[in-house]
């Protein structure tokens, strides 16, 4: 693990251990055997082996923090979409930001039950639908939510269609919050704009790609699902059986994404996904059940840098039909 790939990341590290202080009256019988004393933590080494990792590639602009956000609120081609439902939406968000459901009925992905569901509709559609949030290819689009998966799926069609200008805020609306920002509860209507949808049709391939490249030593296919599915243990409902795709390397979605939106460093993330042999130097074709999950694992690869990452649009569902 990212814990023992350095002995400093453990040694000296006061927050991977527990201490009474850390506990309840009820818990600390029952984790007693995991408690040491501050004077019992391991020291740090005076000499460890560095760890080489190039971190020269990262987009570091296609993720930001709340400080830069606060600082540039007020930024008229800055545009905020929270991507939570409703109910979240008008408990609290950030001043002028667009509500925008990503499960949308229609719009974004084709119905659930048409021939061939969930995949990305066609250009014409989704530029409209982009245009009606207040949306143009220019906008610097910062898109947040409780999951961060869910915001890196909306800027992944983004990237697609052409936006220049995409950043995730790192820890979404809980960093917001602890950060002690203002909050807002007013609906924000977004201004309809034309979005000028230039597809990157490179970014998605499909269930013929797949197949004609799976013993391709050039690419990799990568299951993000949650590992009960890429075991075989669960199936997604639309899903007729349960599987994987031959030859795919089990990396789930929670390995990039980190609870309500906050993100590991650059330097953890690269180092996990080398040992999964998940290389910048390959292609990497992200698959889920539906593309959603696919969506944000290809948009955190593209800020690690990697420069050839495919989402597999059919993903399971279209797959084992």
């Amino acid at each position: 693990t990212w814990q023992n790939a350095n002995c400093n990341n453990c040694h000296g590290q006061r927050d991977l251990f527990l201490s009474e202080a850390d506990l309840l009256d009820y818990e600390k019988k029952a984790n007693a055997n995991l408690v040491v004393s501050d004077a019992d933590l391991p020291k740090p080494r005076g000499k460890t082996q560095p760890l080489d990792i190039d971190t020269s590639k990262v987009n570091n602009s296609m993720v930001v923090d709340v400080a830069w956000l606060a600082e540039n609120l007020e930024d008229s081609k800055v545009v905020i979409l929270d991507v939570r439902d409703d109910s979240a939406y008008l408990s609290g968000h950030i001043p002028g930001a667009v509500r925008f459901d990503p499960s949308l009925p229609e719009g974004l992905r084709t119905p659930a039950q048409s021939a061939a569901p969930m995949m990305l509709e066609d250009d014409s559609v989704l530029a409209k639908t982009l245009g009606e949030q207040g949306l143009t290819v220019d906008s610097h689009i910062i898109a947040y939510s409780d999951a961060g998966q869910d915001a890196g799926f909306i800027l992944a069609i983004l990237d697609y269609a052409g936006a220049n200008n995409l950043s995730l805020l790192n820890g979404g609306i809980a960093a917001w919050r602890k950060a002690g920002l203002e909050l807002s509860t007013d609906m924000v209507e977004p201004q309809v704009e034309t979005f000028q949808i230039q597809p990157r049709k490179e970014l998605v391939v499909h269930n013929d790609y797949v197949k004609a490249n799976l013993d391709n030593p050039a690419v990799t296919v990568v299951d993000v699902r949650i590992l009960q599915q890429s075991l075989g243990a669960l199936k997604h409902p639309l899903a007729k059986r349960p599987g994987r795709i031959p030859g795919s390397v089990l990396f789930p979605i929670t390995g990039l994404y980190m609870d309500h939106s906050y993100l590991k460093s650059p330097e953890e993330l690269l180092w996990v996904l080398k040992e999964r042999n998940i290389r910048p130097e390959k292609t990497i074709v992200v698959s889920c059940n539906t593309g959603w999950w696919g969506a944000g694992a290809q948009y955190m690869l593209r800020y690690l840098g990697y420069q050839d990452v495919r989402l597999h649009d059919e993903s399971w569902i279209g797959w084992q039909q």
